[in-house]
C-alpha cells in the first residue's frame, strides 16, 4: 500500500483534501499518476448533494496522467505512458485501473488539454445519431457538450445544421466551429426563424439540454417519422406530449454510454479525431484549478458563472 492524497466529497457541497490509502497494481493494472480530470456535469450534480450518497466518497471519472508501476502480465504498456483513465477515482493524486480502461496518448499530449471522455460521450452520440448524408440536424443546448457536439455536427454530410441556445456567447462559439445558423429562443428576431424550422420539420433534432422545455421544442421541430436524440442525462422524472410524439412517429434514441456494450471503443476513436483536430477541447477550458482549491473548483462548477463552459483539476499546478 502507498499513501496519497485525494479529493473526498465529505457532504452536500463540500468537498475537501484528505489521504488515502492506494493498493499495488495487480495482473493486469496499472498505478497512475493523475495529471489533470474534467469536472463533469455529474460532478457537479453530486457535489448538490440532490441524491443521498454515503459520505465520504471519491469520484471523478475524466482523469488523464502518466503510468508509474504496472502489475504483472501487462505488455501493451510501459512505465511513463501518457493515458486516458476511463472509470471513476480519478479525483486522486494516484489511482489502480484496469489497463483495458487506459486509453494511450502521445508523448507530448498536454494532459489538461487531453479530457477524452465526453469526447467519447460526443462520438457515441453522434454515431447514435445515425446521421445521413443531407440530413437537416437541430442541436439544441450549447453548452459544454453541445459545443463538442458543433465541432462533430460540422463534419457530418448533414445538409444543414443549426444551434439552438439562449446563451449568445455560446452561440457564437457555435458560430466560430463552422455553425451557419445560430437561434437564441428568447430572442423575438429569432423566434420567427424558429417558426419556419418548426414549419419545414428537421430530420434529426440532438438534445443537449436536459430540461423539459428542451423535449417540447424537439417535438416542435421535429419533421414527421424524424429522429430525436435524448442525448442529456435527465435525472429523476420528466414529462412529454406522447400525443405529438405517436402522431408524429418519431424515433427516440437514448444516446447514453449504457447503449454501448463497447464503450471504450469511443475512448480510441475519440483520440483519433483528437489528434485529427476534429474536435478541440482547448478552447472550451474555461478554468483551470489546482488540486490544492478543491472547494472553489466545484462551487464554481455547480454556480456556472464568469462565463464558465468546462472546468478541469490540474494537478500539476
Amino acid at each position: 500500500m502507498m499513501k496519497t492524497k485525494a479529493i473526498w466529497f465529505l457532504g452536500p457541497k463540500q468537498v475537501g483534501i484528505r489521504p488515502l490509502e492506494v493498493r499495488a497494481p495487480g495482473p493486469g493494472q496499472a498505478l497512475v499518476e493523475i495529471k489533470a480530470c474534467g469536472i463533469c456535469a455529474m460532478d457537479t450534480f453530486t457535489f448538490s448533494g440532490v441524491e443521498p450518497r454515503n459520505y465520504p466518497f471519491i469520484d471523478g471519472h475524466e482523469g488523464v496522467g502518466v503510468i508509474q508501476e504496472l502489475g504483472g502480465d501487462v505488455t501493451d504498456f510501459a512505465v511513463g505512458d501518457k493515458v486516458v483513465v476511463g472509470g471513476g477515482g480519478s479525483f486522486a493524486r494516484h489511482v489502480v485501473a484496469k489497463t483495458g480502461n487506459l486509453f494511450k496518448l502521445t508523448k507530448d499530449a498536454v494532459p489538461v488539454e487531453w479530457i477524452v471522455e465526453p469526447v467519447a460521450c460526443v462520438v457515441n452520440g453522434l454515431n447514435c445519431s445515425r446521421i445521413q448524408a443531407g440530413d437537416r440536424v437541430a442541436l439544441i443546448g450549447c453548452g459544454f457538450m453541445g459545443l463538442l457536439l458543433a465541432q462533430g455536427l460540422t463534419k457530418t454530410l448533414a445538409a444543414e445544421v443549426i444551434a439552438i441556445d439562449p446563451d449568445k456567447t455560446r452561440l457564437e462559439i457555435a458560430r466560430r466551429y463552422g455553425l451557419r445558423v445560430t437561434l437564441d429562443p428568447t430572442d423575438p428576431r429569432d423566434q420567427a426563424r424558429l417558426a419556419e424550422y418548426k414549419k419545414k420539420g428537421m430530420d434529426v433534432v440532438i438534445e443537449a439540454a436536459p430540461t423539459d422545455a428542451a423535449i417540447d421544442l424537439a417535438g416542435e421541430l421535429l419533421r414527421r417519422a424524424g429522429r430525436f436524440v435524448l442525448f442529456s442525462w435527465h435525472h429523476g422524472r420528466t414529462s412529454v406530449d406522447t400525443t405529438r410524439w405517436h402522431l408524429g412517429g418519431f424515433e427516440v434514441l437514448n444516446a447514453s454510454p449504457m447503449i454501448n456494450p463497447n464503450f471504450n471503443e469511443a475512448f480510441r476513436r475519440a483520440i483519433v479525431l483528437m489528434e485529427l483536430g476534429v474536435f478541440d477541447l482547448k478552447s472550451l477550458l474555461t478554468h483551470s484549478y489546482a488540486f490544492s482549491d478543491p472547494q472553489g473548483a466545484f462551487t464554481d462548477a455547480f454556480e456556472h458563472k464568469g462565463g464558465y463552459i468546462k472546468g478541469v483539476i490540474d494537478f500539476e499546478r
